[in-house]
């Protein structure tokens, strides 16, 4: 019964690409890349309507969940911030905690 997977986590300890894995590897750089420039017109809309940019989390954890889907997994491990109800990981829809 194979699964593909996909994990978020922090903080990294050697590389940035290693919070965000696929299958148990962290993504490559390249997909990194790719993935921040896939949110990129997002992340900027949303911090033109705010008084307030968004987190290097917040960005982190769209460019994880944009990563997930595009892969796509069929689980994830989501490791929260700090945790409450404003954490940025509070908006995936997750049937198991």
């Amino acid at each position: 019964f194979e699964l593909r997977t996909g994990r978020y986590t922090s903080p990294h300890v050697q590389s940035i690409t290693e919070r965000i894995s696929l299958d148990g590897s962290p993504i490559e750089p390249e997909r990194f890349i790719e993935t921040y420039e896939d949110i990129k017109p997002y992340v900027e809309m949303v911090d033109a309507q705010q008084p307030y940019r968004l987190s290097f989390f917040e960005v982190l954890t769209g460019m994880a969940y944009a990563a997930f889907a595009d892969a796509p997994v069929d689980v994830a491990v989501v490791e929260v911030g700090m945790g409450g109800t404003w954490d940025a990981t509070n908006v995936i829809d997750s049937t198991v905690a």
